[in-house]
């Protein structure tokens, strides 16, 4: 993994991915590591499970505009990559013109 590359940002391991409580406006692709999922309550931080390579977190707040439901911080060094609500539909469109076209 190197910087800031075109197809994701690099996150080093402790590093805050998003916050419980945050606007959720984007959804989230691990490319590469792993993160931790927590949720706070009372002051303490839980431990839900730990997500990696392939996975999505987030999708739901593209839809449903809620708040975020967990916390997501770098377990390891990870490559994340961020779509919002108008990278999501422009590529269902492009996928579903494609898919028409053959």
């Amino acid at each position: 993994m190197t910087g800031n590359g075109a197809l994701g940002r690099v996150y080093e391991p402790g590093e805050l991915i998003v916050r419980q409580g945050d606007e959720g406006d984007c959804m989230f692709v691990i490319q590469d590591g792993e993160v931790e999922i927590l949720v706070e309550e009372d002051g303490t931080e839980a431990l839900l499970r730990v997500a990696g390579r392939n996975e999505i977190l987030g999708e739901m707040a593209i839809f449903e505009h809620q708040p975020r439901s967990a916390t997501v911080r770098a377990k390891s060094r990870a490559r994340i990559l961020t779509l919002d609500k108008g990278a999501l539909v422009v590529g269902t469109i492009e996928a579903l013109a494609t898919e028409a076209a053959t």
